[in-house]
């Protein structure tokens, strides 16, 4: 397995042409809840048993933001569900990097700026249900 940085990670939203420019990365999610089953007959360790149902994944991704560009965001953020992909870097003898897939909507944003200092933004997708992890080839 190859450590490599994140530098070339990109994330497509397949119902809409908007390309940030992503300067961070967080995925996270697939959590399984775990569920208290103690009883009262239970007397030195509270038991416990694992859900069945997972939570789906949920990025967030921070990004440089294009003032001119506000019109395809919005395009991005009510086109509902569809196909988002997060591709990461390839590494030697590669062509495709490792690839997560799933169905997904933004479901929040936000933009900030401050004096002298890029105009930056937030945007939180949410998956709605199982993803495909493909390693890359």
């Amino acid at each position: 397995m190859a450590i490599r940085n994140a530098q070339g990670t990109t994330v497509t939203i397949a119902t809409n042409p908007y390309a940030a420019k992503i300067t961070s990365i967080d995925i996270s999610g697939h959590e399984r809840p775990v569920l208290d089953s103690t009883g009262l007959d239970d007397t030195t360790w509270r038991t416990k048993v694992l859900g069945d149902l997972l939570e789906p994944l949920q990025v967030s991704c921070e990004i440089y933001v294009n003032p001119d560009d506000l019109d395809t965001l919005q395009t991005a953020i009510t086109a509902g569900v569809s196909q988002v992909d997060i591709e990461f870097p390839t590494v030697a003898a590669q062509t495709t990097g490792a690839i997560i897939s799933g169905n997904g909507a933004i479901i929040s944003h936000s933009i900030s700026g401050s004096v002298d200092e890029m105009i930056t933004g937030t945007f939180v997708i949410q998956y709605t249900g199982s993803v495909t992890f493909t390693d890359g080839s």
